[in-house]
């Protein structure tokens, strides 16, 4: 693969992560201006049936929530910055950026996950999960996407499933070149019979 394709690989996905990240930080925003708004006795009522702490739960769903939203911006920035002048870097500085770029969503994408995993579950469970399903969101999101090993495996896969639909292809086509030419003989038996059946008549 050239220079010139990988470049515009990256580009590409720079431009879906920005996509993604504006979504995402409306979503997390939205929620962070509500979040304060919220009535205090139907939040204690979820509480009270999960036996735990209601400033606990607050606190750290706002906490990371605000948290996702500026790693969202942040990521969104940084696009931003060289997307204005349609990425005319050189190659290895828009490889570095698109690094960083997925680095700070997939943090972003992990607060977010906290955010809402300790909110629904507002004891100190339901943090020790968050931050559990956090790290495994984060973590799988950086082992797709930024390892260049998986990168490879999966070219290498789509590859093959490519050679694999163009040997089914051709040998689905040869099957059909095959078919007439046996074919053939029944019906030269066919027309010469035919013809033996007319000169007979006519006789």
């Amino acid at each position: 693969m050239s220079i010139q394709q990988k470049k515009s690989d990256y580009i590409g996905s720079l431009n879906q992560l920005m996509t993604t990240s504006c979504i995402l930080a409306g979503f997390a925003f939205s929620g962070l201006i509500s979040l304060p708004g919220i009535e205090k006795e139907m939040f204690s009522k979820i509480v009270h049936y999960f036996s735990g702490d209601l400033s606990l739960g607050f606190y750290a769903s706002f906490y990371t929530l605000f948290f996702s939203t500026i790693c969202f911006l942040s990521t969104i920035m940084i696009i931003l910055v060289y997307k204005v002048h349609n990425f005319t870097i050189p190659f290895a500085k828009l490889r570095n950026i698109h690094l960083i770029a997925n680095l700070t969503f997939s943090i972003a994408i992990s607060a977010l996950m906290m955010s809402v995993i300790s909110f629904g579950i507002p004891n100190y469970m339901g943090i020790c999960l968050a931050i559990f399903l956090g790290v495994v969101v984060g973590g799988s999101f950086v082992w797709e996407n930024l390892l260049p090993k998986q990168h490879q495996k999966r070219i290498q896969q789509v590859e093959d499933e490519q050679k694999k639909e163009q040997e089914s292809a051709a040998q689905s086509t040869n099957e059909q070149q095959e078919q007439p030419s046996e074919d053939t003989p029944q019906d030269k038996s066919d027309s010469s019979e035919s013809e033996s059946h007319t000169e007979g008549s006519n006789l």
